[in-house]
């Protein structure tokens, strides 16, 4: 037996060695002091105006008489009278958006470039200029249809009167329907771009014509589409100002949105617990709008979305095409054509009259207006508030995607949910929430237009996060990726590689704002005065006044310059979107070895 040897032992292995601490990423840090400065901005003003309510703070509580006011007869009275209107001008707007969107998306019945343009040109317009328009077409005594009708009966002998009146609950439902369809058709336009096509090829096969695919088969398939477009159409009815004030108080329809802003602009001081009662009103119709869109879109239980390769041939019409082509065309001359002629005439009137003096038409109301210097500074101002918070809105909007998708945190959801709050808020609510904030003590911005571009670019941030949100999400993560593995820094790579792909659908979301904030009454009508005007307060007071072929120059004005600024940021979208793929045509070619044509 051998004696057992001594042996050493083994050196302990050393310690891991710590790994070096890793340096926050200067742009993400960026990124997430962006969003929160974004939801604290969102959240304030609803914070304090909520204590005033409650009574936190030095003010007492305003909840007793704010309930007294939202549950007063009148205020019950004007809530009926709101939903009555609103909701059937919402599901009609729902109903004739969806026959455009499915015309122009699933059939042969497109009008090339004019089937994109028609059913959102509209929206190009300001609410208030059209409503106008519609008033300067339709009104009972000097009413240009009204003019044309007479006169074409006149040529036969017959003394008629004009058969159309703008001020009644009948014209006021019509002009609701037109402000909202556009709004609607973009998200049911959607919708239908992404609808698989299969279930329709399979009724039609079946023996299915097109209107009972349309309504048995489409419809049903687009149950989040019509959730998400009933919200929209169910908010902006709700909050909608221009329309109500400019036809409705002549046709003794009141609303809710006119009783909050009369509350406080036409008396003195201010009733703000009746504003503020009316408008929780607001806001409970709107939260009823959600639960049911909510439980709408719950209520599809199958996936409609299908792949690239399930693309199908367009729906043929037949003899229906003309039918369709007819609506779309009848649709775009309700909605743009005549109310947009009717201003330019009465614009080029000495007074109006239903009988055009087309041998008298002068430019001196134009004239007029431009040497007016509120009528200047309020179109000046109108387009410098529109491009600041259309570029402040989407340049926030670019980080803030990048972070609720690009990033794998818990706060991303956070950050994500408080940035859709302002969408959920009637606009009205939101406008007394910022005067409860930054009127007073310690700000004391109020009627400044720092309180406008702060206001406005909150209360339309939810439309700049969904557009961002879509050009971030088509670029996709692959390219930040690649970054990150040759050791290009996130901000880098976000700035020199995604955000100029991004830009074609950054500009379009900065269109779309530009219009929104260039002709807005509804904010301006609490927000704007005298220090301040905006082309939106201006037309309202022309309006008021009376003097009416100013008033419609002032309008045809508005609308020339949103026109030609939205165009021009539509034109660099579309040359930037071709100058990106021409690049990559070009590096897809240098990378595979042939010579470039």
């Amino acid at each position: 037996m051998s004696a057992p040897t001594l042996e050493r032992p083994a050196p302990a292995a050393p310690p891991p060695a710590r790994a070096p601490r890793r340096r926050p990423d200067g742009f993400r840090v960026f990124g997430w002091a962006v969003s929160a400065l974004v939801c604290v901005a969102i959240l304030y003003p609803l914070v304090i105006i909520l204590g005033d309510v409650l009574g936190i703070g030095e003010e007492p509580s305003m909840a007793g008489e704010i309930w007294s006011e939202a549950t007063s007869e009148p205020a019950l009275e004007t809530l009926r009278t709101t939903v009555l209107l609103v909701v059937p001008a919402g599901v009609a707007a729902l109903l004739i958006a969806s026959l455009l969107a499915w015309v122009n998306e699933r059939t042969d019945a497109r009008i090339g470039l004019l089937a994109d343009v028609t059913p959102i040109l509209p929206m190009f317009i300001p609410p208030v200029a059209g409503a106008i328009g519609w008033v300067f077409l339709a009104a009972p005594s000097a009413g240009l249809l009204n003019g044309a009708i007479e006169g074409f009966f006149g040529l036969f002998g017959a003394d008629v009167d004009g058969p159309l009146n703008i001020f009644t609950w009948q014209g006021l439902f019509f002009v609701y329907v037109l402000d909202l369809v556009p709004f609607a058709y973009i998200t049911l336009a959607a919708g239908f771009r992404n609808l698989d096509p299969v279930a329709e090829e399979a009724a039609r096969i079946s023996g299915a014509g097109p209107l009972e695919t349309f309504r048995r088969v489409t419809l049903p398939s687009l149950g989040p589409s019509i959730g998400g477009a009933l919200l929209i159409v169910m908010a902006i009815g709700f909050a909608l100002f221009s329309t109500p004030i400019v036809i409705g108080t002549q046709a003794g329809v009141d609303v809710l949105s006119i009783e909050v802003v009369e509350a406080m602009t036409r008396s003195f001081p201010a009733e703000e617990a009746k504003a503020l009662g009316y408008g929780l009103l607001l806001l409970l119709m709107v939260t009823l709008a959600w639960l049911l869109q909510r439980r709408f879109v719950r209520g599809g239980g199958h996936a409609t979305v299908g792949g690239k390769g399930l693309n199908s041939q367009p729906t043929r019409l037949g003899p229906f095409r003309h039918v369709a082509r007819a609506f779309m065309v009848l649709y775009l001359l309700g909605a743009s054509v005549l109310p947009i002629l009717a201003l330019v005439i009465v614009s080029l009137e000495r007074f109006w009259t239903a009988s055009v003096p087309w041998g008298d038409l002068t430019l001196d109301n134009y004239r007029n207006l431009l040497s007016n210097a509120i009528v200047v500074d309020a179109l000046r101002n109108s387009v410098i508030v529109g491009v600041c918070c259309a570029t402040i809105g989407m340049a926030l909007a670019a980080v803030v995607a990048r972070i609720t998708h690009g990033e794998t945190s818990r706060w991303t959801g956070v950050v994500e949910g408080v940035t859709r709050v302002p969408a959920a808020v009637p606009i009205l609510v939101l406008s007394l929430a910022f005067i409860a904030a930054f009127v007073g003590e310690p700000f004391r911005i109020g009627g400044t237009t720092l309180l406008l571009v702060l206001a406005y670019t909150v209360i339309f941030f939810p439309h700049a996060v969904v557009n961002a949100s879509s050009a971030y999400l088509q670029v996709g993560p692959q390219l930040r990726e690649a970054g990150a593995v040759f050791g290009v820094s996130e901000g880098r790579t976000f700035l020199r590689v995604q955000l100029p792909l991004m830009l074609p659908g950054l500009t379009s979301g900065w269109a779309f704002l530009f219009v929104l904030v260039a002709g807005d009454v509804t904010v301006a009508s609490l927000l704007a005065g005298t220090g301040n005007p905006v082309a939106g307060f201006v037309i309202l007071d022309r309006y008021n006044t009376g003097t009416y072929p100013p008033l419609a120059a002032m309008a045809v004005l508005t609308t020339l310059l949103t026109t030609v600024v939205v165009t021009l940021a539509l034109l660099f979208s579309r040359w930037q979107r071709n100058r990106t793929t021409a690049g990559v045509r070009r590096r897809a070619v240098a990378a595979a070895g042939t010579p470039t044509p």
